[in-house]
């Protein structure tokens, strides 16, 4: 069967990915004049500050989600939650959502997984977690993300650390990569990238002065939230958020 006659759910599975738009409305254009104006702009409101996780990197602490409404509100203005029960089941939960900002220079996160194996060890969250980002364009449409399709179907969980090339990249990995195709996200007034972040995926460099900003949002299985999040109050205000509003 050619690819393109699949469900969107069968391509998702496939890949590990798939593109969509924002909805062109309010709140939309709220949330990218926000994300370019903190892009721009280390003065932010007080009793929130820019810290430095990733060599290059700022992320909004100590809450995307209290600094403003938006971040959730473009969620359920455009049916996400139904968008993920369809895609990879009612069992997972929004667990954080992130602002970060990179500067001109080295990619912060080269080609990696969010989760795999080393000496016997789990990193990550297995089943993997479920991430969507949005980079809005600041000046013009970049590449931004890069994936390699289907490579969340490709799991090698008997590597040892002599075999990895870079952290959460494995010699098997590297060979993978080059006969598995690639996909490229750009940054884009509306359209978002939702990936299963056991995929092959890599942060790319910045090469223009005015860097970038992303929004990034977590979503892993309630059970994991439970275990590793729920007494975490950060985590703990997102998730109850994101709840009570699925009751509605």
């Amino acid at each position: 069967m050619n690819i393109d006659n699949l469900s969107e759910l069968q391509k998702y599975y496939v890949n590990g990915f798939l593109v969509r738009e924002f909805l062109e409305n309010k709140t939309l254009k709220c949330l990218r004049d926000l994300l370019v104006h903190l892009n721009s702009n280390n003065e932010i409101d007080s009793g929130f500050s820019w810290d430095s996780k990733y060599s290059n990197t700022f992320d909004l602490r100590h809450s995307a989600h209290e600094y403003s409404n938006l971040f959730m509100d473009i969620l359920f203005e455009n049916n996400i939650p139904e968008l993920l029960v369809s895609l990879i089941g009612s069992e997972y939960t929004l667990s954080h959502i992130q602002v970060r900002k990179s500067k001109k220079g080295p990619s912060y996160m080269p080609w990696h997984r969010d989760a795999y194996f080393i000496n016997g060890d789990l990193v990550g969250n297995i089943p993997p977690a479920h991430k969507i980002i949005f980079y809005p364009k600041i000046l013009k449409e970049e590449p931004k993300l890069e994936i390699i399709k289907g490579s969340n179907l490709c799991m090698h969980q008997k590597s040892t650390s002599e075999q990895f090339i870079l952290p959460g990249c494995s010699q098997f990995d590297a060979e993978i990569m080059k006969i598995m195709d690639k996909k490229s996200y750009f940054s884009s007034d509306s359209q978002f990238l939702l990936f299963n972040t056991s995929a092959l995926h890599n942060a790319l460099p910045d090469s223009d002065d005015n860097g970038s900003i992303r929004v990034i949002y977590s979503f892993i299985t309630k059970d994991q939230y439970a275990e590793k999040y729920s007494s975490k109050d950060v985590h703990k205000k997102i998730n109850e958020d994101y709840e009570k509003r699925l009751e509605v």
